[in-house]
């Protein structure tokens, strides 16, 4: 799922109410190893807001399932409203609200001397590969384009330490289908992780490549 900005001022919108309802659809279905959330789970990306958003998910989110979140852009809002424009710090506290830099997931740390602030971190369930790749592929460093690269290659030879499985579509949840919303931005950073996904055949197979906002649950229109 994606977009539930949590903590929305809209008063039409209600962002947290329609994020649970939608794990508790998740949990009543069952079956469930792994939830992505993917870009925008925050309004605003403030210490409250994460709080709020992850109070629900880890007491909604199917019992056992692996939480994998993405930040989107409005993650970064709080680098302008709170953080003085810095955008390293917003990262940093997105790591430091969601979990995202421990549980087994394997973080790629971004040089502040050489590069733009992101989030780009990898994991795996049950021989799953799951790629995270930040909101902004505009900023995507030649650095990050080759740590991707190699996660690829090393997710194909399954350096998991387990076997692969199959039946994973790249943008796309294996155990629901959602709506697809393609972002038409970056198109030419977005052509360079298209060519990676290609590189090999079906990424499918193997491991999928999550970009934020590339799956969208209802929960708001809001960009």
């Amino acid at each position: 799922m994606s977009d539930t900005h949590v903590g929305i001022e809209d008063v039409s919108v209600d962002g947290a109410g329609k994020f649970e309802q939608a794990l508790q659809t998740y949990r009543s279905l069952g079956g469930y190893d792994a939830i992505v959330v993917d870009g925008d789970m925050t309004d605003a990306g403030t210490i409250a807001q994460y709080d709020s958003a992850m109070r629900i998910l880890n007491a909604n989110k199917p019992k056992g399932a692996k939480a994998i979140i993405a930040p989107g852009n409005h993650e970064y809002y709080a680098a302008g409203d709170e953080l003085g424009g810095d955008k390293y710090a917003a990262a940093k506290r997105f790591y430091e609200k969601t979990g995202m830099d421990a549980n087994g997931n394997i973080v790629e740390n971004v040089d502040k001397a050489t590069e733009n602030a992101g989030v780009f971190y990898d994991t795996w369930v049950k021989g799953y590969h799951f790629i995270v790749v930040d909101h902004d592929r505009s900023a995507m460093s030649d650095a990050k384009y080759a740590w991707l690269k190699k996660r690829d290659r090393d997710g194909r030879k399954g350096k998991s330490g387990g076997p692969q499985k199959t039946g994973l579509r790249p943008d796309a949840l294996s155990v629901q289908k959602h709506h697809v919303r393609q972002r038409r931005r970056g198109l030419e950073q977005s052509g360079r992780i298209r060519q990676i996904q290609s590189r090999h055949g079906r990424l499918s197979e193997r491991h999928a490549l999550y970009r934020p906002h590339a799956l969208h649950a209802g929960a708001s229109e809001h960009d």
